[in-house]
């Protein structure tokens, strides 16, 4: 992530989460997306998850699971994990899952 780079380079370090997201388009259509956010090590996992329930949101889009993957991953790796299913060897973290919602 080039931001949390540029950051340590002047010695702050602020640790990057990878997540995985799945969610309902604004026409009822499943989408997913990495992200990567930059949170401080006090920020809880409920907090995490409201913000990105509340950016989806804003985009009429409507969040169903939440999956941090820990580790060191770039973007590009993210999303290679969500188009092919496959993160072999990732430890995965759920965060959240609404499973009335997947159904839909």
């Amino acid at each position: 992530m080039i931001i949390q780079a540029l950051m340590e380079d002047i010695g702050i370090s602020i640790p990057a989460r990878n997540l995985l997201t799945e969610y309902h388009l604004p026409n009822g259509q499943s989408a997913h997306k990495p992200l990567q956010i930059l949170s401080c090590n006090e920020c809880a996992d409920r907090q995490i998850i409201e913000h990105v329930r509340q950016q989806l949101k804003e985009q009429g889009c409507d969040l169903y699971a939440l999956i941090e993957v820990v580790g060191d991953y770039q973007l590009d790796e993210l999303d290679q994990m969500l188009n092919t299913s496959n993160a072999h060897g990732a430890q995965l973290k759920v965060l959240y899952f609404d499973y009335k919602k997947s159904l839909l």
